[in-house]
């Protein structure tokens, strides 16, 4: 894991000289042992390589993760066990006495050790790969360490952190709820793809290790791929503006409803390949309600799509591409529409299916030799929420895409190319001839977005630029980005024309000023952005029954229509709008593709009652 605290500098880089490592810290205080560093050793030496691990928040699963990119949940043991040692220290590189050092899910009788007072441990471990590895202390942030961390010797730093601690619990029986994913993102930035996680324990505890002070958005479970068994059983929370240095949080799951049944091949047999499993909430006018979403993995043919809240859903049934896929396969991605949750006996039957290759290239005709996705959904099915098939682009410029069904006609795009503007290819059919996706280069601005203490926002704040002149319906006209490392940017795919340019706005829980008149080719803009303000209540029909919706937007004549702030809102109808300025705002909702207005709030505001008129 890559993972090192700032405040630990000095303290780390003077330990990696000792221990000879050179070369093993990376620049942003961030670094890794590399693959040829690492080797399987039972005990210290000068010598010896050496992890290096400071308190800091563990990648997240993204809001935006693909379906095929699995996040990694704690391992099964499995294979033999060898007795591994190490030594922990404080931020002052003085062994720590009495810090517990864990092996998640590894045998009960080896899972655990208490450091001497030299700072010495020692374990019995499975091979690398089937576990992690968890130390704490106490008044320190536990810190988990991955596979890749744990093939070399142990030397870890352990210094103070602000936290966030507590328990999750069953609320029907108040048992712990062991293996369950916690991520807490900044309140200002709740969107982020990026935050500090850790793993319930098994009486349920948990410590989060915060990067600064401040309030956060704690995520308590996930939509998919993430804990351990069981945990998928549970609705996913999410707690707002919970402040840094709590230590006493009292989390309750409820289990979910569950769609099952079985998966069966076009000959109508059992289906024993994987299968990627996407369930998707509707609303009763057909809009997605991406609150309710959940994914899951099969292999065996029994489908199983747990943690459910009540209502209808769409699934999309896509099977894992394999190497030997032959041009034609007995199975294809299938849609489902309106299934009710709690549905069992459910059979689906895959049709025929063939794979859809192809390559992207720019608007040069030249191979697009970076990564990025590549989406197929049926012709025409082009509204927001719409289920499709996508895949990684691997960087050679080629995609292969399927199993989907052969014969039918699929509406391609692909995106996520570096600057390249997004591209399209409509009305392809499986088996077709090598497939081309074109991109456009077109310009390109670049820049730096910062807080109002000049300091660089976190990754995954939008930024918008608008063209001053022509339709912006045309190609290069209107371009968004996120923020990626030390709050930089790149806007690419840009028309030769000027632009507005702005930061914020959307999910990110900023307010962001507008920068006019900017040109391509632009490369060192600096955007501003403060807090702003919030919105809280609940959308209510005329019997004060809550309301849900897609997409509640917020028009506070500060934000470009395409940056308003919006929030998605459940089935308990309450919204949270952050990033607002203040003054009167308008409130509005999309429904069946039609903005209906709500009417005008004064921000800030909580506890508002908002009404929706029928439809």
């Amino acid at each position: 894991m890559r993972r090192f605290a700032l405040s630990l500098g000095a303290f780390l880089l003077a330990l990696a000289a000792a221990l000879h490592v050179a070369g093993l810290l990376g620049g942003e205080g961030r670094g890794a042992p590399t693959a040829s560093s690492a080797r399987e050793h039972t005990e210290t030496s000068e010598q010896d390589p050496v992890l290096l691990a400071a308190p800091g928040p563990r990648s997240g699963p993204g809001a935006a993760a693909r379906p095929n990119s699995d996040p990694a949940a704690p391992g099964v043991h499995a294979g033999p066990l060898t007795r591994r040692e190490g030594q922990v220290y404080d931020e002052q590189g003085q062994p720590l006495a009495g810090a517990s050092v864990r092996a998640l899910d590894a045998p009960a009788s080896t899972a655990e050790a208490l450091t001497d007072a030299d700072g010495r441990f020692a374990l019995a471990l499975p091979p690398p790969g089937n576990f992690a590895l968890s130390v704490s202390a106490p008044g320190r942030a536990e810190i988990t360490l991955d596979a890749v961390a744990l093939e070399g010797p142990l030397v870890i730093a352990l210094g103070t952190t602000p936290t966030l601690a507590g328990v999750v619990l069953d609320e029907a029986t108040e048992a712990p709820v062991a293996g369950v994913l916690l991520t807490a993102r900044p309140a200002t930035s709740p969107a982020a793809p990026r935050g500090s996680t850790a793993w319930s324990r098994d009486d349920g505890r948990f410590t989060l290790a915060l990067p600064a002070a401040g309030a956060f958005a704690l995520e308590v479970g996930g939509a998919g791929f993430a804990g351990r068994p069981g945990t998928e059983d549970y609705l996913p929370r999410v707690l707002l503006d919970v402040e840094a240095g709590r230590g006493d949080l009292r989390i309750l799951l409820t289990r979910g409803l569950t769609i099952e049944g079985r998966v069966l091949s076009d000959a109508g047999e059992l289906l024993r390949r994987a299968l990627v499993v996407e369930a998707l909430g509707r609303l009763p006018n057909g809009d997605p309600d991406f609150t309710r979403r959940r994914r899951v993995q099969l292999s065996d043919g029994l489908l199983r799509v747990p943690g459910l809240a009540p209502g209808r859903y769409d699934l999309s049934l896509r099977p894992v591409a394999q190497a030997d896929d032959l041009e034609n396969t007995d199975v294809a991605a299938t849609f489902l529409r309106d299934v009710e949750a709690g549905t069992t006996g459910l059979e689906v039957r895959l049709a025929r299916g063939a794979m859809l290759e192809g390559h992207v290239e720019d608007d040069a005709g030249e191979r697009v030799l970076s990564k990025g996705w590549v989406r197929a959904l049926r012709e025409g099915e082009t509204r927001r929420g719409e289920l499709g098939v996508m895949v990684d682009a691997p960087g050679d410029g080629t995609f292969r895409l399927g199993p989907l069904e052969a014969g039918a006609r699929y509406d391609l795009e692909a995106g996520g190319f570096g600057i390249l503007r997004p591209g399209r290819t409509r009305g392809v059919t499986p088996g077709d001839a090598h497939v081309v996706i074109v991109l456009s280069r077109g310009k390109r601005i670049g820049g730096r977005v910062l807080d109002a203490e000049g300091k660089p926002v976190p990754r995954g704040v939008s930024v918008g630029a608008f063209a001053t002149e022509g339709s912006p319906e045309l190609p290069g006209r209107r371009v968004f980005a996120t923020t990626g490392e030390d709050g930089r940017f790149v806007l690419g795919g840009l028309a030769d024309l000027p632009f507005e340019v702005q930061a914020g706005g959307g999910v990110t829980g900023y307010l962001g000023e507008h920068v006019s008149d900017v040109k391509p080719d632009t490369e060192n803009l600096v955007l501003r952005v403060s807090p702003g303000v919030r919105l809280a209540g609940t959308l209510v029909d005329a019997r004060g029954a809550p309301v849900a919706t897609s997409s509640l937007g917020a028009n506070d004549g500060a934000h470009r229509a395409a940056m308003h702030p919006y929030a998605q809102v459940g089935p308990d109808g309450r919204f949270t709008l952050s990033g607002l300025k203040a003054g009167p705002v308008t409130l509005y909702l999309v429904r069946g593709g039609v903005c209906v207005t709500l009417g005008v709030v004064e921000a800030p505001g909580a506890d508002l009652k908002v009404l929706v008129p029928a439809q």
